[in-house]
């Protein structure tokens, strides 16, 4: 098994893994939001590479892109989504992201 540095080595290399603007630019939302939401979503767990850039792997980008719709879409406060996040699960969240499930589905 590959050792974290390594893996945070390659993650800058390896197309699977996304920068905090390429995340942002993808969702239309502005990078200062995203690093809110890291510090509001501890599930967010992006990789820091060696020049200390944030990686975000592609579940990274569906839980975000969840985030995004139960704020802006659903109108949930922050305090709401992460109520859904602990009462509903963090893959129930990305499936909102990967437009599977709806926040007010049973």
């Amino acid at each position: 098994m590959a050792n974290r540095n390594s893996v945070i080595r390659s993650a800058r290399r390896n197309p699977a893994y996304l920068s905090s603007g390429e995340v942002a630019a993808s969702l239309k939302l502005p990078s200062h939001v995203l690093a809110y939401w890291r510090t509001k979503f501890p599930l967010i767990r992006p990789l820091v590479d060696a020049s200390g850039r944030y990686r975000y792997a592609t579940n990274d980008l569906y839980l975000i892109r969840g985030i995004q719709h139960l704020v802006y879409v659903e109108l949930y406060s922050i305090r709401g989504a992460q109520r859904i996040l602990r009462l509903r699960g963090v893959e129930f969240v990305r499936a909102i992201g990967r437009g599977e499930a709806s926040a007010v589905s049973g």
